[in-house]
């Protein structure tokens, strides 16, 4: 969030967020696909897998700067929403 010129935007729980460019970037450099993942935990000892592919180009090349962000900004969303409890993450998203 600090540095706005290696961030991407996109939305979630209808806010503003900033995601560093270079996963993103590095991912197109290099050809190739970019899968969402997250495990959740649904009941005691049972866990549900959730995985996307991120939004490519015919090649499967990554998408072009925001829609991939914006497309992850989705995925957990809905994670998110359906599993409110279960959200945690490593990266400040909001600025506030």
């Amino acid at each position: 969030a600090g540095t706005p010129t290696k961030n991407l935007s996109a939305r979630i729980l209808d806010r503003e967020t900033a995601f560093p460019r270079g996963v993103f970037a590095f991912a197109r450099l290099m050809e190739c696909p970019i899968f969402f993942v997250a495990c959740v935990k649904t009941a005691p000892g049972e866990y549900a897998f959730f995985c996307e592919k991120a939004p490519a180009d015919a090649h499967g090349v990554p998408a072009k700067k925001s829609a991939v962000p914006a497309a992850y900004a989705q995925f957990c969303e809905r994670l998110i929403l359906r599993f409110p409890t279960q959200f945690f993450h490593f990266y400040s998203y909001f600025r506030d």
